[in-house]
């Protein structure tokens, strides 16, 4: 998996703006032809300016729910979709590992200390790592992990228990590795901020330990209460989300590049009659409402003819996100604090912490809210309390069915975060989402993993079967991964 660095070097001389933003790429006057060191800098830049990118996951967005398809319906109808999963360990992951084995190889070491301390480089590089695995290995199951990015053609098939482990192993490490010496240098995400970082790597033990509820709830508690107490903290407001800020031109928000001249998805009615139901003002920031002030969405699963027939009759469906949302500088959340809010809400219920279980779930809420930017104290107070509907459809009440409505609330915080809205809907079982009627694949379920991609059927056949082996169940769109439990 050879990289050439050309493209990083060509596009950090294109982009320069303001701090904590795309142009800090560093010091990039080096000829590329006359050393083999990458700038260590240049290539953490490049892996955070398509950090977002990975939020997006349009698929499990439809699995999910969150989304429908206005004409080419065959992801929503769960077609089998092949992805190639080996882009990612060649991209961004081959980087933030150039990033690490530059920081601790000898011969390098020094040379790009310039480029922020071997250590600081080293955690960051880490917590990226964690990022991008998770994905990766929540969508497929067991995937290559601890023989990836070392130049093995044919790295084995790490069971998803050992890879979480790892990611308990590799955040904690991480945190703990920061020094005082110089940040690491093309931090667009938080301008070196190492208390940040810390945070941001905290928050995420937080959702990887909340992942096993099911699967090692053991595990999960223990992993859960380490973070929970650790030092670093967790975001715990909206002004701490972790945020992707875009100059627009060669660095555009994803959201605007999805509707640059196409139009193929829309918010579902779904998630529109289910903030509808709760009378939430999010609506009008998570769909883009028509011109007379109304988000529309589209069924769900719809066929091709259908679906085509619908938007025909209602040209005034709504896009995924008010238009301020996604223009092409709007910021881009990537991990945001009502997320972990809500999580910790939920480890209390489940006894894991101890806390005030009403206070981490409205707190929760109202981050979500502040984030959209449609929070009214008076209005808040209102939809929290039973009094607005003279139901209990919001305000938890110390019963069983708390727990649904955490994290049907989560699942309403984190759109549209396909991906994650897909995991967590999977872990939770919540909401309960019915599959579309339509559906073209043999269970006619809403599919819970990815299948393997071809190339690992034909280049690393023998680890592959390994990992089906323990699979339990045909390489489809049915089978579960290690956590996904009923």
């Amino acid at each position: 998996m050879k990289k050439s660095f050309k493209f990083i070097f060509t596009v950090a001389a294109a982009v320069l703006f303001s701090t904590c933003s795309l142009s800090d790429f560093g010091d990039l006057n080096r000829n590329p032809n006359a050393t083999t060191i990458p700038v260590t800098s240049a290539l953490l830049t490049n892996v955070l300016s398509g950090l977002g990118g990975w939020t997006l996951g349009m698929n499990e967005g439809l699995y999910c729910q969150y989304f429908s398809e206005t004409q080419y319906t065959d992801a929503s109808l769960y077609s089998v979709i092949q992805i190639n999963f080996t882009g990612n360990y060649s991209g961004a992951m081959y980087d933030l590992q150039n990033i690490i084995d530059n920081n601790t190889n000898p011969g390098t070491k020094d040379e790009v200390l310039a480029n922020g301390s071997n250590a600081n480089q080293i955690a960051v590089a880490r917590i990226l790592l964690v990022y991008h695995y998770i994905h990766q290995t929540d969508r497929f199951g067991d995937v290559p992990y601890s023989e990836a990015l070392k130049g093995d053609a044919k790295p084995a098939y790490d069971t998803q228990l050992d890879i979480y482990k790892g990611f308990y192993k590799e955040l904690k490490e991480a945190i703990a590795q920061f020094d005082n010496g110089l940040s690491a240098q093309g931090d667009i995400l938080f301008n070196g901020d190492k208390a940040k970082w810390k945070k941001f790597a905290n928050s995420l033990r937080l959702v990887l330990a909340m992942r096993l509820s099911k699967a090692d709830p053991n595990l999960g508690k223990a992993e859960f209460a380490a973070a929970f107490s650790d030092p670093a903290g967790y975001l715990a407001s909206a002004s701490e989300d972790v945020t992707v800020h875009y100059p627009g031109a060669a660095f555009k928000n994803p959201w605007f590049n999805l509707y640059d001249g196409r139009k193929d998805y829309a918010i579902s009615t779904v998630m529109v009659d289910q903030l509808k139901a709760w009378n939430d003002p999010r609506l009008q920031a998570l769909g883009n409402p028509n011109p007379q002030g109304i988000v529309k969405g589209i069924p769900y699963g719809l066929t091709r003819d259908a679906a085509i027939a619908f938007t025909n009759a209602n040209p005034d469906w709504s896009q995924i996100l008010a238009t301020k949302w996604r223009t092409q500088s709007s910021p881009l959340v990537v991990l945001s604090a009502s997320q972990i809010l809500l999580t910790i809400a939920e480890a209390i219920h489940l006894g894991w912490v101890t806390g005030n279980k009403s206070k981490f779930y409205t707190d929760g809420i109202k981050a979500s809210w502040e984030r959209w930017e449609v929070y009214d104290e008076q209005r808040f107070l209102g939809y929290i309390s039973p009094s607005q509907t003279g139901t209990d459809l919001i305000a938890l009440t110390g019963a069983a069915s708390d727990l649904q409505k955490i994290n049907l609330q989560k699942w309403a915080a984190i759109y549209p975060d396909g991906r994650s809205g897909w995991t967590e809907w999977r872990r939770t079982n919540t909401p309960v989402l019915t599959p579309t009627p339509s559906a073209v694949s043999a269970s006619k379920q809403i599919p819970r993993r990815f299948s393997y991609p071809s190339v690992e059927y034909n280049l690393n056949r023998e680890n592959l079967d390994a990992a089906l082996g323990r699979l339990g169940a045909a390489d489809n769109q049915d089978g579960r991964v290690w956590w996904d439990k009923q």
